[in-house]
């Protein structure tokens, strides 16, 4: 019966992500290549100027062929890592590379983001249903809503940060959650829980490159640390311990999340 249930519950959840999909994929051309989206043309714009570095070196260098900063749209305000990816993409998978194929080439990743974002609150839900004893049908509910959202669907049609932004700021937080295991004082599982600090820290630094708004997740993240930190250890430790684990714990995560935006964005 419980194989039963679970093959159910992932028909489930697979079939809202594919609702979410679907309407996400509707009218993806829906300005039939006049390009209306201000933002999502000045982001094609940008990328067209860019260059796969030739080196590492050149990479991190201030003359790197990758950097916004070296072309002629010095205003750009946004993280280099959504224009940076569609460039390395579009070099991979693209025979002509043009204004209008970079744009539905933009427009499929915004599309992925935010289909994947579906099963990211699925997955948020789902923790937080099994640590507060919510509905076990809370986490379906929840990605159905979102996958039906209007604003989603939207930012979906566009090649902008936003649905960065969205999916790996809460995919940090989902990460986040995983740190959060009883036990997890002892050292194999406080090894683990560093490893979901040290990814949660990767997704912040990704959103972070992506567009500087992402920063406002900083409350959120800030608060599951302080609880998931003192609640994992106040049963079994003592209030120095928790203040030194904490410690370390949360360096692991800044320098993570820091070393991140240097390497994707060096130009913040």
């Amino acid at each position: 019966m419980r194989i039963i249930a679970n093959v159910k519950n992932v028909l489930t959840i697979l079939t809202i992500v594919l609702l979410g999909f679907l309407i996400r994929l509707v009218g993806i051309n829906w300005d039939q290549g006049t390009f209306l989206h201000p933002d999502e043309r000045f982001f094609i714009m940008v990328t067209q100027e860019l260059e796969i570095p030739s080196s590492i070196k050149n990479y991190f260098s201030q003359e790197s062929t990758l950097r916004v900063n070296n072309t002629n749209h010095k205003f750009y305000v946004y993280g280099t890592f959504p224009v940076a990816l569609l460039k390395i993409i579009s070099s991979l998978v693209l025979d002509k590379e043009n204004f209008s194929t970079l744009t539905s080439l933009g427009r499929t990743i915004s599309l992925f983001l935010e289909t994947g974002t579906i099963l990211v609150v699925f997955f948020l839900a789902k923790s937080f249903t099994k640590k507060y004893n919510l509905p076990k049908l809370t986490p379906f509910w929840s990605s159905l809503l979102y996958s039906l959202m209007v604003l989603p669907i939207q930012l979906s049609h566009f090649f902008t940060a936003d649905p960065f932004v969205t999916f790996f700021g809460l995919l940090a937080v989902v990460l986040f959650t995983l740190t959060e295991k009883k036990g997890s004082a002892s050292k194999t599982n406080s090894t683990k829980s560093n490893l979901w600090i040290i990814l949660s820290g990767i997704s912040w630094g990704i959103a972070i490159s992506s567009k500087i708004a992402a920063i406002f997740f900083a409350p959120l993240l800030l608060s599951l640390f302080l609880f998931y930190n003192f609640e994992k250890y106040s049963k079994n430790t003592k209030i120095k311990e928790i203040i030194i684990k904490s410690f370390f714990s949360g360096i692991i995560f800044l320098v993570t999340t820091y070393a991140t935006v240097r390497i994707i964005n060096p130009e913040y």
